[in-house]
């Protein structure tokens, strides 16, 4: 199951994404490494580069990853549907802009 990881101030994607089937986590739940984190600039109060620090940690440090683990997708929310967002998740890649 793909596991979420949410930004403090995207709570109110937490049961939308769990109806979706993610195991969903916030920011300061997380203590081992996720597939995804979903982050928002708009605030201009999140520090994305703290997080990724956290989650870079977290992996290192961390010798229950499965085999499949393959780093966490970063995704930025801002101007995203909750449709976007799964559909980033699903293929682990953002779409082309052009």
């Amino acid at each position: 199951m793909t596991t979420v990881g949410l930004s403090s101030s995207l709570v109110h994607l937490k049961d939308e994404l769990k109806n979706l089937g993610y195991e969903v986590y916030l920011e300061d739940e997380i203590n081992f490494p996720v597939d995804v984190f979903i982050y928002s600039q708009d605030n201009g109060q999140f520090s994305l580069y703290s997080t990724a620090q956290k989650l870079d940690s977290l992996t290192l440090s961390n010798t229950n990853t499965d085999g499949d683990f393959c780093g966490t997708l970063l995704i930025d929310a801002n101007g995203k549907s909750i449709d976007d967002i799964k559909l980033i998740i699903e293929n682990r890649v953002y779409s082309p802009i052009f």
